[in-house]
């Protein structure tokens, strides 16, 4: 019975500290001129129709990043998604396409 009730608890916790940070995310850009570094639990949400961006994207350090019902288009000679240090990468209903032929993406969470 207790461990029941922790678990509800946990999943309680948890869905609002979702709601508390998704209802304050930070602004972005429709284009990014150099990486994207989201860290220190910061969540950035990217929703525009399109998205470019001209650098690496990097989630670390508890940073959430979500991509949704969005075009992105790394336009860069060196493209690559990072996802290291509790890091959290939600794609959602959305492409990720590149200039180049072939992209990173490496996740050591």
């Amino acid at each position: 019975m207790r461990e029941k009730m922790l678990i509800t608890l946990t999943a309680l916790l948890s869905i609002t500290l979702v709601i508390v940070l998704v209802s304050n995310p930070m602004p972005v850009k429709a284009q990014e001129n150099g990486d994207l570094i989201v860290s220190g639990n910061s969540v950035v949400i990217i929703n525009q129709t399109e998205y470019e961006c001209r650098g690496r994207v990097i989630v670390k350090d508890n940073g959430t990043l979500i991509i949704s019902e969005c075009e992105f288009v790394f336009n860069t000679s060196s493209p690559g998604i990072f996802v290291m240090d509790n890091g959290t990468l939600i794609i959602d209903h959305s492409d990720i396409d590149s200039i180049q032929a072939v992209y990173s993406v490496i996740v050591n969470s």
